[in-house]
Formats: C-alpha cells, sequence, structure tokens
C-alpha cells in the first residue's frame, strides 16, 4: 500500500463524483438519445412482461375455479352413473328373465307326440277269501293341486332337458 499512487481530492470533487455515480444508477445508459430510447423500451417491455403476469394470475384463478366446479359436477353425477349402471344390470337380467319365459312358453306350445293309448282291459275281481273282519284304516284327505297319478300301464313322457339355473333381479 506505500507503493500505491494516490491523490488527494477536495470533498467536492467528491462530491461531484458520488453525483455522477448515482446518476449512472438511475440512468445506466447515459444521456445519449440512443441510450434514452433503449431505457424507454425496457421500461415499456416490464410495464408488458407485469400486466402478463397478471393475466397468467386471473388466468390461473379462473382455471382453478373452473376444477372445482368440475369437482362438484363429478361429485354429483358420480351416483347417478351408479343408478344408471344398476339400472342396466337390471334391465339386461329382466330381459333375460323374459326370454326364459318366451323360451319356455315356446317349449310348452310345441306339439308333443301322443302316446297310444291302449283299450283297459278289466282286471278279474279276486274271490273274496274268509278272512277276519278288515280294520278301518284311517282316511287321508286329498293331496291339494295335486293330479292324480296314472293308473294305466302307459310310460311318461321323457322330462325336459333341465335348463341353467336363473338368478333373480337381485343377484339372489
Amino acid at each position: 500500500m506505500v507503493d500505491d499512487d494516490y491523490t488527494l481530492l477536495s470533498s467536492k470533487d467528491v462530491a461531484e463524483l458520488k453525483q455522477d455515480v448515482d446518476y449512472l444508477k438511475k440512468n445506466p445508459l447515459g444521456g445519449t438519445k440512443a441510450g434514452k430510447s433503449l431505457q424507454e423500451s425496457i421500461e415499456k417491455l416490464n410495464e408488458n412482461i407485469e400486466m402478463l403476469i397478471e393475466i397468467f394470475k386471473e388466468a390461473s384463478d379462473m382455471m382453478k375455479a373452473e376444477e372445482r366446479e368440475a369437482d362438484i359436477i363429478i361429485k354429483r353425477i358420480q351416483p347417478i352413473e351408479q343408478k344408471m349402471e344398476e339400472l342396466s344390470d337390471q334391465n339386461q337380467k329382466i330381459a333375460k328373465g323374459i326370454l326364459a319365459v318366451a323360451d319356455m312358453v315356446a317349449e310348452n306350445q310345441r306339439p308333443r307326440p301322443q302316446p297310444q293309448q291302449r283299450p283297459m282291459q278289466p282286471m278279474p275281481r279276486p274271490m273274496p277269501s274268509p278272512s277276519p273282519a278288515p280294520q278301518m284304516a284311517p282316511r287321508l284327505p286329498p293331496m291339494g293341486g295335486m293330479p292324480p297319478a296314472p293308473s294305466s300301464g302307459m310310460p311318461l313322457p321323457p322330462m325336459p332337458p333341465r335348463k341353467e339355473e336363473k338368478k333373480g333381479l337381485f343377484g339372489r
């Protein structure tokens, strides 16, 4: 430091230098016409960037509001969609049931071959044998809704093929 060259400046010169430095800080491009034009362009660019930032903020707020509305709509639509799916499933089950009933009706309407009936031959009566008096057997009530069993020796018609069991409307 001892070898450095230096000069003493008056406080007036130091004040002027400080003033020049402050001016250059405020206006780094100087006082030229090109510098002023460049400075104005930079200021306009800053204003435009600030406006663009505001536009983006508004757009972001609007998108957030739309997203909240969409979430609300989705929450309202989901139960309706589930009910529609349930209705579709039930309609499908009903349609299958209708088809099954239609198949059964069509099957019952088909003409079946009638078994040939043989003339009934009278059965010989057994001779009464002397035996103790028959005891009275209790009478059973008639079976309601049941057709009488065929007493002839005719074979029964074949059983229809067993179809796949269908579940009810509620999956039971």
